[in-house]
């Protein structure tokens, strides 16, 4: 969580990541955001996003079973988007 994140082009990103009960993963596509999510620790990588674009991360380490109940590793996927400046945004930051 969370399945969509979305930030200008050129924002700098400091991921805090953790996990309430195996060990996961995220990997965002096409980036070198590679992370692993432990239980009782936080792992923090800051990745700063100069093209826009969509990019895709999952889980990437299969976490499997939690009591012998499947706990959804197939849903655990999302999008970050990278939005460009729009001409209006990019009009008001001349003007500035």
């Amino acid at each position: 969580m969370p399945d969509r994140i979305e930030v200008p082009v050129g924002s700098e990103v400091t991921f805090y990541l953790t996990a309430r009960d195996v060990i996961h993963g995220i990997k965002i596509a096409n980036t070198n955001v590679n992370m692993m999510a432990l239980p009782g620790q936080v792992s923090v990588l800051r990745a700063k996003f100069d093209k826009p674009g969509v990019y895709n991360y999952i889980c990437h380490e299969y976490c499997g079973y939690v009591a012998n109940a499947p706990i959804g590793h197939h849903t655990m996927y999302g999008q970050l988007i990278v939005t460009a400046p729009t001409d209006s945004s990019e009009t008001a930051q001349a003007s500035q």
